[in-house]
C-alpha cells in the first residue's frame, strides 16, 4: 500500500500538472519578500498523509523585507487564497461557498509588515455539505499578491495523500 502511494506521488510530479522541482532555494537575504507556505495536521505536526474526512491546516506568511511601502489591489476575495488540487483540478479552496463584492481596494504592505493567512482545510464554514477528500494524492497550493520588480522566495505546491 505504501509503495503504491510513493509511486502515485512520483507520478503526480511527472504527470501533466504544471509543477517545477527546484534545488535548494537561495538564502532569504536574497529576496525582497520572504514567503513560507506550510501544511500540518490539526495538532501542528508536519504530516502529509491523512485519513479520509480528516481536517488539516494550511498556513502562509509573507514578510516585506524592503525599506519601501509596497501596494497591491484586492478585487473581492482575500489577498491569500488556498487551493487543493487532485489530478490538475481544483477540488476545494479557502473561498468556496463565499460571495464577494467586486470592489477594488488598494492595500499597503509596509516595511517589516507580515501578511498571514490560515485555513482549516478542506472545507469552509460556508459550505454545506462539508467537503470530504477521498483516497488519493493531492496538492495544496496558495495564491498571494505579487509586487512587480520585487523578488519573492519561491513557493511550491505541497503534495499530500489521503488514505481510507
Amino acid at each position: 500500500m505504501r509503495a503504491s502511494f510513493a509511486l502515485a506521488f512520483a507520478f503526480a510530479f511527472l504527470s501533466g500538472c504544471k509543477s517545477s522541482v527546484t534545488g535548494t532555494p537561495p538564502s532569504e537575504k536574497e529576496y525582497d519578500i520572504t514567503a513560507v507556505f506550510s501544511l500540518s495536521d490539526t495538532d501542528n505536526g508536519g504530516e502529509t498523509r491523512f485519513r479520509a474526512g480528516d481536517n488539516f491546516d494550511l498556513s502562509f506568511v509573507m514578510v516585506n523585507r524592503t525599506a519601501d511601502t509596497l501596494y497591491y489591489d484586492v478585487t473581492g476575495p482575500p489577498p491569500v487564497v488556498f487551493t487543493i488540487t487532485h489530478k490538475c483540478s481544483v477540488v476545494a479552496s479557502s473561498v468556496d461557498g463565499y460571495g464577494f463584492i467586486q470592489i477594488v481596494k488598494r492595500k499597503t504592505f509596509l516595511p517589516g509588515d507580515t501578511l498571514q493567512a490560515r485555513w482549516r482545510a478542506p472545507t469552509t464554514p460556508a459550505q454545506k455539505p462539508r467537503v470530504r477528500l477521498v483516497q488519493g494524492v493531492y496538492n495544496a497550493g496558495v495564491t498571494f499578491p505579487t509586487f512587480p520588480g520585487r523578488t519573492v522566495s519561491p513557493i511550491e505546491p505541497i503534495p499530500f495523500a489521503v488514505d481510507n
